[in-house]
């Protein structure tokens, strides 16, 4: 086995070690969609050039939009979204340390598709 192969397999498992011990806060409906905002802040701040054109750069944008005032309808606190910001901060870091931007940015994607309330 090559020594890149035994470092990637070496960085997965251990990414996947970090991420179970990672604390998850209690996932009311106002702090799943206060989560869900700030993956889509997280996307829109760091993932941009991985969305694809001006007009999914526009679609994320609206879709950020209309989960903010879903969230602030449901009755997210500040606290919530501080909550979420910090939480989805540390999973992104860890996801880009361990396997680059664009990995990280992936897999922020999928979670933004698989978890979008349209």
């Amino acid at each position: 086995m090559a020594n890149n192969q035994i470092s990637v397999m070496f960085a997965t498992t251990a990414f996947f070690a970090l991420t179970a011990c990672a604390e998850q806060p209690t996932m009311t409906p106002q702090y799943q969609s206060a989560q869900q905002v700030a993956v889509l802040e997280k996307i829109q701040n760091r993932c941009s050039a991985f969305i694809g054109g001006f007009g999914d750069a526009r679609e994320l944008r609206e879709s950020l939009n209309t989960e903010r005032e879903r969230a602030t309808k449901l009755g997210s606190t500040q606290n919530d979204f501080q909550q979420a910001k910090a939480f989805v901060e540390n999973r992104f870091s860890l996801m880009e340390a361990f396997s680059g931007v664009q990995d990280a940015c992936g897999q922020f994607i999928g979670i933004a598709v698989r978890d979008s309330k349209s």
